[in-house]
């Protein structure tokens, strides 16, 4: 814990604490991702059982989106290599054709009453906290893409079959 009545040390502290960010997905210094106290990791442990059902279960759903979805065009699914093992913290579709239509669809489906979040709207290398790196648009041209194109779907252990439906044809009207 740390107590003071600097304003400005204590904005410079709120930001290292979180990875430097300055607003939400914006980081504009090197910080980390300080934020376990006891109580969380006396929760977090008894959590740890459950651990494998609950990948297990995103592992299932992430099946069900993929059947679901296959073939849709302008939609880049999630893939993995056939030698390692997602865990789908995250389910992260692509909306080909950029940001502006990535926006339409996330509020389309907004409107149908399903909730997505974009991780992360600007990719690394143009994030403030680089800006002396000599990394400007254009140099990551495929971390740029993607940072345009993401969209996560709702992915959670509890999530049903007839949810994954819903999401996969409200998808598919949006897009």
């Amino acid at each position: 814990m740390v107590v003071t009545n600097l304003e400005e040390l204590a904005a410079h502290l709120k930001r290292l604490r979180d990875h430097g960010q300055a607003s939400r997905y914006m980081a504009v210094e090197a910080g980390w991702n300080s934020r376990l106290d006891e109580l969380q990791a006396a929760i977090l442990r008894v959590k740890l059982a459950h651990l494998d059902a609950w990948t297990e279960a995103r592992q299932k759903h992430a099946r069900r989106y993929a059947e679901a979805l296959a073939g849709l065009p302008g939609l880049i699914p999630p893939s993995a290599p056939e030698y390692t093992e997602h865990v789908y913290h995250l389910y992260t579709v692509r909306i080909e054709g950029g940001a502006t239509r990535r926006d339409r669809v996330k509020q389309k489906l907004s409107e149908a009453g399903i909730a997505t979040a974009v991780y992360y709207p600007t990719p690394l290398h143009l994030q403030p906290v680089f800006a002396g790196h000599s990394l400007r648009r254009g140099t990551l041209p495929h971390a740029e893409r993607a940072a345009e194109e993401v969209l996560s779907l709702p992915l959670y252990p509890e999530l049903t079959a007839d949810q994954i439906e819903r999401v996969a044809e409200a998808l598919k009207t949006a897009l």
